[in-house]
Order: C-alpha cells, then sequence, then structure tokens
C-alpha cells in the first residue's frame, strides 16, 4: 500500500516544471490543509469528508475517484507533516485572493462540520489564513458567511 502511494506522488503529485504536474501539487496542498482541518479536533468522521470532497469538487472540479485518492494521501501526508509552509507556499503562488478566501471558507465548513468549533481548529484557521495572506476582515467575513450558511 505504501509503495503505491509513493509512486502516486512521484507520477503524479510531485511539483514539476509541467502545468499537469503543477496543478496537481495544488490540489494536494489543499486537501493536505483541509485534511489537517479534520485532524485538529482529534476526532475524525465521515461528515468533516464528506465537506472536504465536496470542497475539492468545488475548488477544482475532479471526479469522485480522483477526490478520493487525493483526500486518502493528503490524510497521510497531513499526519506525517510538521509544517505548513510547503502547502501554503505553493496555494500563495497560485491562487488569487478570492480563490484564498474560498479556502479559508471550506476550512471553515470542515471545521463547523461536526457542529462544533474547537478552539484549535479556529487556532489552525488563523495560523493558515495569515500563512496564506487573507485579511483578517475577509477571514472574519468569511466566517460570518459559512456560520450563516451552516446555521451556526
Amino acid at each position: 500500500m505504501l509503495n503505491v502511494i509513493k509512486q502516486y506522488f512521484l507520477e503524479r503529485v510531485n511539483p514539476v516544471e509541467t502545468l499537469g504536474s503543477e496543478q496537481q501539487a495544488i490540489q494536494r496542498a489543499t486537501a493536505v490543509l483541509m485534511a489537517e482541518m479534520m485532524r485538529m479536533d482529534g476526532d475524525i468522521d465521515e461528515a468533516e469528508r464528506e465537506v472536504i470532497r465536496s470542497a475539492l469538487y468545488g475548488h477544482f472540479k475532479l471526479g469522485r475517484e480522483e477526490i478520493d485518492t487525493i483526500l486518502e494521501l493528503a490524510e497521510i501526508e497531513a499526519e506525517a507533516s510538521h509544517d505548513y509552509y510547503q502547502f501554503t507556499s505553493l496555494i500563495n503562488n497560485s491562487f488569487s485572493a478570492e480563490q484564498k478566501i474560498a479556502v479559508i471558507e471550506s476550512l471553515w465548513r470542515i471545521a463547523y462540520a461536526d457542529g462544533v468549533l474547537n478552539k484549535y481548529e479556529e487556532h489552525l484557521l488563523r495560523r493558515i489564513s495569515d500563512l496564506i495572506y487573507v485579511a483578517h476582515r475577509d477571514f472574519i467575513a468569511a466566517k460570518h458567511r459559512v456560520q450563516e450558511q451552516l446555521g451556526v
């Protein structure tokens, strides 16, 4: 199993000069941040995975099988990662301000997926928001939009 995952990363996900591989690296970076958000409260459930699947579809218009593969790999990578720079730097270099705010909104949805905002989830959201240079007013506005949509 680990060899299959390593092979996937080597063939498809590692950033190289081609546009396709660069796009896959961006997808992976986004998915890893989402998987890390899912892990923050120590209680991973299927509702959070579904929110991530929906967010990845919304951001990248990928098929279900591809989303499931990226999510599975992202969960493994999130657990093994020690910092977020490698992921946030890809987002900074590739996403517009609007796309970054959309990522923050997705992270808020993941944080609220279980109905409770954990202090560690909020801390991670603030940290990622800072690392991808989302203004505080946009961070708060994204939170309020998600709260209103979810009735929280």
